[in-house]
């Protein structure tokens, strides 16, 4: 059960949604009491008034006790399998009067995809959406954003440059998202480490500026820590490593 008022109330809030587990605990009660009848019948009258009385209150606070722990349990289940792939990520092709650029047609409307084609030996700024599944209905926050390629390992894979923010030209100041720090480790994998919140219903926007070498096609691989404080009525922090993917073809 979720304890976040008092023990009493929660019980008499589970009471008050699920009112046929009372009947459940009369019918408990009284077979528990008729029992004892049967199997004592000397005992004083009023004893069996103390037993009813206090047998109901006891299946009462123990129905109300396992429906909430199995409730919660099942919960639990759901929240961690939701924490697996908690968000959708697209490749955005911009509209040309917000940004030219060199690999895609650009159209009227702008695009979202799985898959994009860039030209080799080319340098290029890809933008990369990233949005909450709409059915969650959850704020996340990312911990950590690992970028790197993957592929064929006998050819020269694309590379990241850098991160930008994909809304503000290059000599413009601004405060970015991230309280960040940047760049390659040993594994040649980009890092942006710092917090990041992200908000059920709001589409976030990253861009990376790339440089590719050799045709072939390339797997955008992200990996991310992922964080979430709340889910329904459960408020209980928990983490998990997310791997999300998409795909370039070098053509």
């Amino acid at each position: 059960m979720n304890f976040n008022n008092t023990y009493i109330g929660e019980i008499i809030n589970f009471y008050v949604e699920h009112p046929k587990y009372l009947l459940l605990a009369l019918i408990c009660s009284i077979f528990f009491t008729g029992g004892l009848w049967i199997l004592y019948p000397d005992w004083l009258k009023e004893s069996y008034y103390i037993i009813g009385v206090t047998s109901f209150s006891g299946f009462v606070l123990i129905i109300a006790q396992t429906m909430g722990y199995w409730k919660e349990t099942k919960l639990e289940k759901e929240y961690d399998e939701i924490l697996k792939k908690p968000f959708e990520q697209k490749f955005l092709i911009p509209l040309k009067k917000w940004m030219v650029i060199n690999y895609e047609i650009q159209t009227d409307e702008p695009q979202r995809l799985d898959k994009i084609n860039i030209k080799p030996n080319t340098k290029s700024t890809i933008i990369l959406t990233t949005r909450i599944k709409k059915d969650l209905g959850i704020d996340l926050e990312i911990r950590d954003s690992q970028y790197n390629f993957g592929g064929d390992e006998e050819k020269k894979k694309p590379k990241i440059i850098k991160w930008r923010n994909p809304y503000y030209e290059e000599n413009t100041s601004v405060v970015k998202w991230f309280d960040k720090e940047l760049g390659y480790d040993w594994h040649d994998i980009y890092h942006i480490s710092g917090k990041r919140l992200i908000f059920k219903d709001v589409t976030y926007m990253d861009g990376f500026d790339i440089e590719t070498y050799d045709k072939g096609v390339y797997s955008f691989d992200m990996n991310f820590i992922v964080v979430c404080k709340k889910f329904k009525n459960l408020e209980k922090e928990k983490s998990k490593e997310v791997r999300t993917s998409l795909t370039i073809n070098v053509v």
